[in-house]
This record gives C-alpha cells, structure tokens and sequence, in this order.
C-alpha cells in the first residue's frame, strides 16, 4: 500500500508530462540558392526552408523537422539545437538556409515530405513539389564586394541585393537594402528593432549577399565577407 502511495505522484507527473496535442505546420517557405563559399570558392545549390509551427503545448514542446524524399531515400534531420527561429510579420518561424547534399551536388527535384515532430512524439506533414532551374544557376554572376571607408561597393550595380548581418558566433543580426551597387555602413544598426539604435563595430560582423533570381523560389547567395576597422 505505501508502495501504491508513492507511486501515484510519479504515474501523475508523466501523464501531466506528455503532451496534449499535436503540432501544427501553418506555413513553410522554401527556397533554393546558389551560394558560393567566399573563404573556400566552392559554389553548390542550397536550401533554404521556414515553418511557421502551432502547438497547443507550448513552442518549447516542438523537438525537430525532417525533410524527406522517399524516391531518393534521402532524408535531413534539424532540431531545436541548431536551427535558426525568427520572427516575421508577428509569427514565429523556424528554420535553415544550409540545407545540402553531402557532397555538395545538386538536390535532386521531386516531391518532399516536410515531418514536424513534438518530444512526445506527435507530429504534422506537408508535402510539397521541389523544382528549381538549374539553368539559371550556371548564368548567374556573383558580386564582388570592396569595402571603403563608410561606403560598400559592389560590382554589380543593376540588381538589387540584400546585405544579411551576422555576429561571429555565426548568430543573425540585421539585414539591409542594396540599391544601385552601394552600401553606407555608418547608418547600420546592429538590432533589428526600428527603436533601438544599437552602433556598428567593424570587425565584430560579416556578412553575405543574397538577390532574388528569376525564376520561382531561387535566389543567389555569396559569403562570408568580413567588414575591417
């Protein structure tokens, strides 16, 4: 009997433990660049993909996403550990923009299985069609950025490109507009809050380069660069 008595507390705190409900996928977003390694030179396709989650038991019951394709049996794995949470439009969103093939070849196109998974188990799935131009990749031209004083500078002075900021502990900062090829850095800030006025250091920060490609979902990523003092 006094056995029984000390169990029941713990037999309650695992049922209050598991979870209520499943997960939810909202939204999701993907993307497929063409990013270029500006430290190793290597250029390779890779994926950006965002969800939006729901989950009736908090954002800190959701444990991982898995993108799958049962056709080539491949499957990539992101947990709570290492992917990238934003905030866009009064949603959370959470993600990665370093999806790849091991050996950095081609993600094959086909249809995708998109798995969100709860630590209790519970899951949601969309399934989505992946197609991008390859064609399109090998044209593309990357910019070349130099760095002078206040101002950056890119060769390409026709496209539009965006500047995205990051720490050195490789955590996003900020992102700001290219127009027409130049960049004053004296009027970065290092929060995203419109409000706060946090100042820019120079080397506390890189850098990549991203536009738009045409075509759907594509889009063109160089980096990182490093701004100097």
């Amino acid at each position: 009997m006094n056995r029984l008595i000390l169990l029941l507390p713990i037999l309650f705190l695992s049922v209050l433990s598991c979870s209520q409900y499943a997960p939810e996928i909202n939204e999701f977003y993907w993307q497929m660049n063409l990013f270029k390694d500006a430290e190793s030179g290597r250029t390779y396709p890779r994926l950006t993909l965002f969800l939006n989650p729901f989950d009736n038991d908090g954002f800190s019951d959701l444990d991982s996403f898995y993108l799958l394709s049962d056709s080539e049996e491949l499957y990539w794995k992101i947990d709570s550990t290492v992917w990238t949470q934003v905030t866009f439009r009064d949603r959370q969103w959470i993600g990665t923009n370093s999806i790849t093939m091991h050996d950095f070849s081609d993600i094959p196109e086909g249809d995708y299985r998109l798995l969100l998974m709860d630590y209790s188990g519970e899951s949601d799935e969309e399934v989505f069609l992946l197609q991008y131009n390859a064609n399109e990749f090998r044209k593309a031209v990357f910019p070349v950025p130099v760095f002078k004083q206040t101002a950056l500078k890119l060769s390409d002075e026709k496209n539009p490109y965006l500047l995205f900021l990051y720490n050195n502990s490789d955590q996003y900062v900020n992102s700001f507009d290219i127009v027409q090829g130049v960049l004053d850095v004296t009027h970065l800030s290092t929060s995203n809050d419109p409000a706060v006025n946090q100042p820019f250091i120079a080397g506390n920060f890189k850098y990549y380069l991203y536009r738009l490609l045409p075509g759907i979902n594509q889009g063109l990523m160089v980096g990182p660069y490093y701004f100097r003092e």
